[in-house]
């Protein structure tokens, strides 16, 4: 009996919350063409991160209710991680959030830039070992194929090495990657340092100017 009412509880409660949700999404998409952080765009904020989380915020309520009018069976697990999203609604009240926000938006290009050039290494360096150590006895096939070079390859970038049996010009190979691994991880994270500074010190400017 305890079960069946704190069900119908939070379901009461989830409904509101998403209905709530979904009208505060509409008031800030109709509002963004006002708003500075918005770019002054209603597409601007659509394509926004937290345009993107204020969406997921209400979206896993529609989708519970869909699959369950459809009757399509389904994994609970989805909707309920995509409610923890909602966290990111403390942005709009909380200048915690709102600090990163900015530090992300002042560090984008470095980010983007760093993106790419990991995309490149994970690829260059995939191929690589595919061309020398495929047919490897000692790796188990593991660079025999392009898709299972690239998901290693992957793994090394993080830090892990499942596999260490290379021939001696992968071994190379992996040393260099490890070089290069560390740099990727280092760069975005001294940009968004950088940029944090910069943002703590841009916002006392602003108190200090208000005063």
């Amino acid at each position: 009996m305890r079960v069946q009412i704190g069900d119908g509880f939070f379901a009461s409660l989830e409904g509101v919350c998403g209905m709530l949700f979904t009208v505060l999404y509409v008031l800030r998409v109709i509002a963004a063409p006002y708003d500075r952080r918005a770019g002054f765009s209603r597409m601007g904020y659509l394509t926004s991160f937290f345009g993107t989380a204020d969406m997921f915020a209400f979206l896993p309520f529609y989708l519970e209710w869909y699959w369950a009018a459809c009757g399509i069976s389904y994994d609970f697990a989805l909707p309920r991680f995509l409610r923890l999203l909602r966290v990111l609604q403390w942005e709009h009240y909380t200048e915690a959030f709102t600090l990163i926000d900015d530090v992300f938006r002042a560090s984008k290009d470095t980010l983007i830039a760093t993106s790419f050039l990991a995309l490149i290494i994970w690829v260059g360096s995939a191929y690589g070992f595919y061309l020398l150590d495929r047919g490897n006895p000692a790796l188990g096939g593991a660079f025999d194929n392009i898709p299972s070079s690239l998901y290693f390859t992957a793994i090394f970038l993080s830090g892990e090495w499942g596999q260490v049996d290379f021939s001696p010009l992968g071994q190379v190979l992996a040393c260099c990657l490890v070089v290069a691994g560390i740099g990727l991880y280092s760069i975005p994270v001294g940009a968004l340092f950088d940029a944090f500074a910069e943002v703590l010190e841009g916002k006392e400017k602003e108190k200090e100017k208000e005063d």
